[in-house]
């Protein structure tokens, strides 16, 4: 983000404008400001979308998409310097489902599909256009929690534990794995993956 950088001499976080040093806990808040901005730029274009479906505006939204997905992989990482490659390799497999660039997938999906959607007229009105995309701009969730998981296979935790999150409502399949316990990482089902929640899924991981 242009607000904030990482100084990298005094491996801290400053402000961009007047040089001081800003916490990494402020830095995080600032990120997730950052990514409620985007979300709402997103939903904000539906008009400008369901009026023009074009492949400059795909490309538009995907920009948008990607920026969600980065600061989210920052904010499960810890920090932007806490950032390598393999983390940006997790966000980038992420986003590649969302763009609906893989191969792997039983059902047509991604941003792609949502605007062939769009070019074919079975998309009726802007609001469903709307809460579409406000699922997109959701799903950078699934981004944080793969980094995290990189994060903590680091550190040396060897398994994980899915915890509902605070909702009334819970799909059966989040219900499942919150009650099956601990279980290795390599078992570990991600939230918003493989569950009816999708990008709405509240569900967090805990490590030992």
């Amino acid at each position: 983000m242009a607000d904030v950088y990482f100084d990298k001499t005094a491996k801290r976080y400053r402000y961009t404008a007047n040089g001081r040093f800003v916490s990494r806990k402020i830095f995080l808040e600032i990120q997730q400001q950052f990514i409620n901005h985007k979300i709402a730029q997103l939903t904000g274009l539906s008009e400008q979308f369901y009026n023009n479906p074009t492949k400059e505006n795909l490309e538009k939204a995907s920009q948008i998409l990607k920026e969600i997905h980065i600061a989210k992989g920052v904010i499960g990482a810890g920090g932007a310097d806490k950032m390598f490659a393999n983390d940006y390799l997790a966000i980038a497999t992420t986003l590649k489902r969302h763009y609906g660039l893989t191969d792997n997938n039983p059902n047509p999906y991604g941003l792609r599909q949502l605007f062939e959607q769009l070019q074919n007229g079975e998309i009726k009105s802007v609001d469903v256009l709307r809460a579409r995309l406000r699922l997109y701009g959701q799903s950078g969730s699934q981004s944080r929690h793969a980094v995290e998981l990189n994060k903590k296979t680091i550190e040396g935790k060897t398994e994980a534990k899915r915890i509902l999150g605070t909702t009334d409502f819970h799909c059966n399949e989040c219900l499942s794995y919150a009650a099956s316990g601990w279980g290795s990482l390599s078992s570990l089902v991600l939230p918003g993956t493989r569950c009816s929640c999708l990008t709405n899924c509240l569900c967090s991981v805990v490590y030992r």
